[in-house]
């Protein structure tokens, strides 16, 4: 938590939209894109926590809660970490502004050390403000001189308009969102698209209101600003074949389902505020349905490891793209509580250097990818076991 008197705040009235520039927490200069990276733990992490790699498997019902804290911890002890934000909500959305602010606060303060964006930006809308938001995103990219194949009117409508249902040319719903990447400009500005779902009508102003935080969709916030912090590590990587974007380098880097995996394991413990809210969102995420397409893996040790191993794409195309969320979240989670969160995080900096994904695992964790891989495998069969994951719907 921050203190008021740390906090600068401005409030800029729009005609068509409500916008908060803040600046969070105490003056740390924000990372330049010609700057070293840095990982702000010792490498290899120690094995001396609640969960290690050598009991993992007999305490899989610990590790949640030895996530949590391991994620709370270190957001306790670090320092905030300053980067100019602005939250723009559509004028049909329900949203809180402090709510949102708040918990980009604390996945900064969780990361302080490593590569950051240099400003950070969400525009967020519900399904009668999809276009809004287009207006409002270009018009935004414009003033900020933000030029690159994300801001491309075909773009922004398709980013926008990817996490949204249609019924014909109607947005019905929309509650995904999408990250944004500008490395193709050289552009350090970060910044996210959410979609914020309909709510049932028990559900009192929406899902995305301080009173209703804890319930599971609002935690989008902090994964989207997870998928930039695993983007920047990437920014000034050389690109490989086929690669325009700081994004592709990064998915090429890492195991398929790794990418939103990671980003729910951190996303969704700085997001919630309480051990019991963490513990139902996320056995909601790790057991729901991967819906009617996707292959679901054999739930044994050898079939979870090919899951993990396995060299799919990464991507919405791959159609078992939703086990990455659920299956891939556990496996994330497993190692948040071996490692602590920013072990995660470490693993795309050494990316980002150069380092092959089974080098930057023996780097981090002093055990082989193989070794890693083969312990996951036994958690998640064990946990599964368990607490199945749910029927196809």
């Amino acid at each position: 938590m921050i203190k008021s008197g740390m906090r600068k705040i401005q409030v800029i009235a729009l005609a068509t939209s409500s916008l908060l520039l803040i600046q969070i927490g105490t003056a740390v200069a924000a990372t330049s894109k010609k700057s070293a990276l840095t990982i702000p733990i010792t490498l290899p992490v120690a094995q001396t926590g609640v969960i290690t790699f050598a009991n993992a498997e007999s305490k899989f019902d610990a590790i949640p809660e030895a996530a949590w804290q391991r994620t709370q911890d270190v957001i306790a002890s670090n320092k905030p970490v300053a980067i100019p934000t602005e939250i723009h909500i559509g004028p049909n959305t329900s949203a809180s502004k402090s709510t949102i602010v708040s918990a980009l606060d604390r996945i900064n303060k969780l990361f302080a050390g490593f590569r950051h964006v240099s400003s950070y930006t969400g525009i967020v809308y519900n399904a009668k403000d999809q276009q809004w938001a287009q207006s409002d995103a270009a018009a935004f990219f414009k003033a900020k001189k933000i030029y690159s194949g994300d801001t491309s009117a075909q773009a922004i409508k398709s980013l926008i308009q990817a996490g949204c249902e249609f019924q014909g040319d109607n947005a019905v719903d929309c509650s995904g969102g999408m990250t944004w990447d500008f490395s193709d400009a050289r552009n350090p500005a970060g910044g996210s698209y959410y979609g914020v779902q309909n709510a049932p009508a028990d559900v009192s102003g929406g899902f995305w209101t301080e009173a209703n935080k804890n319930s599971g969709p609002m935690t989008q916030v902090n994964h989207e600003a997870t998928h930039n912090y695993q983007i920047t590590q990437f920014f000034n990587t050389p690109l490989g074949k086929n690669q325009h974007m700081a994004a592709e380098a990064m998915h090429a880097f890492s195991p398929w389902w790794f990418s939103e995996a990671q980003a729910n394991a951190i996303g969704i413990a700085t997001f919630t505020d309480n051990l019991d809210a963490y513990k139902q969102t996320r056995l909601s995420n790790v057991t729901r349905s991967p819906g009617p397409n996707a292959t679901l893996p054999v739930f044994t040790a050898d079939g979870l490891k090919k899951f993990l191993v396995g060299k799919e794409v990464a991507g919405p195309e791959n159609k078992n793209w939703p086990l990455a969320y659920t299956v891939g979240y556990a496996a994330a989670e497993t190692l948040v509580a071996i490692g602590g969160p920013q072990s995660t995080l470490a693993l795309y900096t050494l990316g980002a250097q150069g380092k092959s994904w089974d080098t930057a695992f023996k780097a981090v964790y002093g055990i082989s990818w193989d070794e890693g891989a083969s312990v996951l495998a036994k958690v998640l069969a064990a946990e599964y076991a368990a607490k199945p994951i749910a029927l196809r719907s």
